[in-house]
């Protein structure tokens, strides 16, 4: 085993600092920052662009670097799992962000996220027909040789939980919200390009007959369904579904 030599010692902050003798560029560890229990911190060549910090005082984990233009393919932080054998119960993520509200009261413009993915433009050019850029992706590798048969498999799920006693007379209680409030005109507000066998599956929800459809022949010889859709003036029109 190899015997590397460190050396300790206390900053001008306070900061308990441990480094490997060897090299002033090596990795190094800030342990216990005065007054503050144990604080944590590692750092590469510099101490001020490229971080990892666990701040005790403020029960807060940040991580910063800059870096400059890359090709190929770069990461800044993985949470990677692999699962093997038989699964039956099991309920597993490779990451989970999670914010509890317990006895919170919102009286005013907050802000409350479970998670965040944030894309910032700034000053950026955009001039690439084949660039892809979003605050966030999701994607399901199904490129292996996996066997489908059964169950409920998706690329995105949003789910509001197995049961609810919350009441709801804001109107403001929207599964999915897409918000534009800038003065920038996209193509759409949804696109899609999917090879699929129907555009929509729609079920009636736990209760087997939601309010927002019903059967009916009126306004049309061969329709079925009217979907409720709430207009641009707030008053309720419908969608139909025909079978011809």
């Amino acid at each position: 085993m190899a015997v590397m030599t460190y050396k300790g010692w206390v900053d001008s902050s306070g900061n308990h600092v441990i480094m490997r003798k060897a090299s002033g560029t090596e990795t190094s560890v800030i342990l216990g920052q005065s007054g503050y229990g144990v604080d944590f911190k590692v750092w590469g060549a510099t101490a001020t662009t490229d971080y990892l910090l666990w701040d005790n005082s403020l029960s807060y984990l940040s991580a910063f670097r800059t870096i400059a233009t890359l090709t190929g393919t770069n990461r800044f932080a993985v949470f990677d799992q692999t699962l093997s054998g038989s699964i039956t119960t099991l309920s597993t993520t490779a990451f989970r962000a999670h914010t509890q509200m317990g006895t919170a009261t919102i009286g005013g413009g907050a802000f409350v996220y479970g998670g965040q993915h944030k894309l910032t433009l700034g000053t950026s050019t955009i001039n690439h027909a084949d660039s892809r850029s979003c605050a966030s992706i999701i994607q399901m590798d199904i490129s292996g040789a996996s066997t489908y048969t059964a169950g409920q498999l998706s690329a995105l799920w949003i789910d509001l939980g197995g049961t609810s006693a919350m009441t709801n007379n804001g109107g403001q209680f929207n599964i999915v919200r897409i918000s534009n409030t800038t003065v920038a005109v996209p193509n759409s507000v949804i696109f899609v390009y999917a090879e699929a066998t129907y555009l929509f599956d729609l079920a009636g929800g736990p209760g087997g007959n939601a309010d927002w459809y019903s059967t009916t022949s009126g306004g049309g010889a061969t329709r079925k369904f009217r979907i409720a859709v709430k207009g641009p003036d707030g008053a309720a029109c419908y969608m139909s579904l025909y079978t011809d």
